[in-house]
């Protein structure tokens, strides 16, 4: 049989070529850019809280009929907040807005590849249901708190709404103890409310508001405390001033020597008193630049050595003169917050960011291992262990730092501001929550609830025979093995903190105080 020649153009072969290689795939299917539709009848209505006097604001909307439709997204300008709303829900409720703000509201939809449809805004303020008291105050007593405030003038005020819960609060969070309520309704006119029955010791928070002839609530104002026994007045004792011979009124820091010799701190220097007179040291008597010198820590050796602290360093004055030793005798941070001297000569000193440090008489020498740079006291026993108080308590016992103490081991809560130890095994510790006393097994708390005259304690003291003494912003308290017995003088005028404590041998109290320094036996 004869052969056919087949001819075949150049062009029809990439015809059938092509056609041989793609005959078996589906065409690509270009990426969808198309936007969806925006949603409609956006639109946000409000609710007043009866309460917290907030406004609630329900945002409602209709999805667009895009299929794709993945979320609705709103951006609300005015708090900086982005909401991704799933397909379907078409409302949104915003808890707790305040009063007469402005809100703006961004909207768009978004399908699944991821388009985005044109924007839309919404504009709205909240009503302002009338403005809230001012200057609401809580003054406590025994057993009882008054309220004080001061009432706004706006057309349509009507009323007052006051309420709390009736078993108190946490004294932290001020989370209720019960849902049970005590409400009352108060004349226009009313600008104060004494409350009885409370339990000393507990917290409350009180809570007022306006209300107008609608009865529309304003925005809640509160105010709050914890009620507890009236304090006794110290019958014996003496306080000294600048007009018996200190430098100062404000007493910092109070250190009294086995012989009976007092050194003070003050915003103007240090004050020693023999027994007969003050002798003052400012700043003409010592190397610095600065006009005042102001003295946050003394401690006086035995041997009438007197260290003192503030932020330029350790001052240490022989008898003869005095010196300063900071960052060029080994200090990392000049800020001296901590100051204590043990029975061997040895004296500590805590910075604020520099660690802790042994000063041998030159130069300092840093307690390496320390976890934390910070002290705000540190204290030392007659065995030489260290004790060190910065929002935890440590211990360092001269080779390692063996015990590290928080709340999770039962220590009060709070930053932990002052520091006393006798032993490892007797230690007392005060925060602005309370103190705590550890007894080589367990730490015990004691607050207001507890016959504390307050929770904000500034300084401790423990005697020999168990006794403890703790100063606070509103007195002293004193434990003498069965319960707390607090003290104000009637030479503080009602300025009742306390700033520094110590109790000497035969049983004299020494308080620094913001009017002057008070010596009393409580026996």
């Amino acid at each position: 049989m004869p052969r056919k020649l087949i001819t075949i153009t150049c062009g029809t072969l990439i015809i059938l070529l092509a056609n041989c290689s793609l005959g078996k795939q589906s065409p690509t299917e270009p990426p969808d850019t198309t936007a969806p539709e925006n949603c409609t009848n956006f639109k946000v209505a409000t609710r007043n809280s009866d309460l917290n006097g907030y406004t609630h604001l329900d945002i409602s909307w209709e999805d667009p009929a895009d299929t794709d439709l993945v979320k609705v997204v709103i951006n609300i300008e005015t708090d900086n907040l982005i909401l991704d709303i799933p397909k379907g829900q078409e409302n949104y409720t915003i808890q707790d807005a305040p009063q007469g703000k402005y809100f703006r509201f961004r909207y768009c939809t978004e399908d699944k590849a991821g388009n985005r449809s044109t924007e839309s805004t919404y504009s709205m303020t909240t009503t302002d249901y009338g403005r809230f008291v001012f200057d609401f105050k809580a003054k406590v007593g025994d057993g009882n708190i008054t309220l004080s405030w001061r009432n706004p003038d706006y057309q349509g005020f009507d009323r007052l709404y006051f309420w709390y819960y009736k078993e108190g609060c946490d004294p932290v969070d001020y989370r209720p103890l019960t849902d049970e309520i005590v409400e009352r309704y108060l004349a226009k006119n009313t600008i104060s409310l004494h409350i009885d029955n409370l339990i000393n010791g507990r917290s409350y928070m009180f809570y007022l508001q306006t209300v107008d002839r609608q009865g529309n609530l304003s925005t809640r104002r509160a105010a709050g405390g914890i009620p507890v026994a009236a304090p006794a007045q110290l019958q014996s004792g003496v306080t000294y001033t600048t007009a018996n011979g200190l430098l100062h009124n404000q007493i910092n820091d109070v250190h009294v020597t086995q012989a009976g010799m007092v050194a003070v701190s003050s915003p103007r220097g240090v004050s020693v008193w023999d027994g007969n007179t003050w002798t003052n040291y400012d700043q003409d008597d010592v190397p610095i630049s600065s006009i005042i010198w102001i003295v946050r820590e003394v401690y006086m050796a035995e041997n009438g050595t007197i260290y003192a602290g503030n932020n330029d360093g350790l001052f240490v004055f022989d008898g003869t003169e005095w010196k300063n030793y900071s960052t060029e005798a080994g200090l990392t941070n000049d800020e001296v917050w901590g100051l204590i001297g043990d029975s061997a000569g040895n004296i500590y000193c805590g910075t604020q960011i520099g660690g802790i440090y042994r000063f041998d008489g030159n130069q300092f020498i840093r307690i390496s291992n320390y976890s934390n740079p910070n002290a705000y006291d540190i204290d030392v026993d007659a065995q030489g262990n260290l004790y060190v108080a910065h929002f935890h308590l440590y211990i360092y016992n001269g080779e390692d730092w063996t015990v590290h103490y928080s709340h999770r081991n039962g220590i009060v809560q709070g930053t932990i501001m002052d520091v006393f130890a006798l032993a490892p095994d007797k230690i007392i510790v005060g925060s602005y929550d309370g103190l705590s006393v550890y007894n080589g097994t367990t730490w015990t708390t004691w607050t207001t609830e507890d016959g504390l005259i307050s929770n904000g304690v500034t300084c401790v003291f423990m005697t020999d025979d168990g006794k403890l003494y703790a100063g606070t912003g509103s007195g002293l308290a004193y434990y003498d093995g069965t319960g707390w017995h607090n003290f104000v003088s009637p030479d503080w005028n009602g300025k009742n903190k306390i700033n520094s404590i110590f109790v000497d041998s035969h049983g004299k109290v020494y308080m620094a105080t913001d009017v002057g320094l008070t010596i009393a036996e409580l026996q």
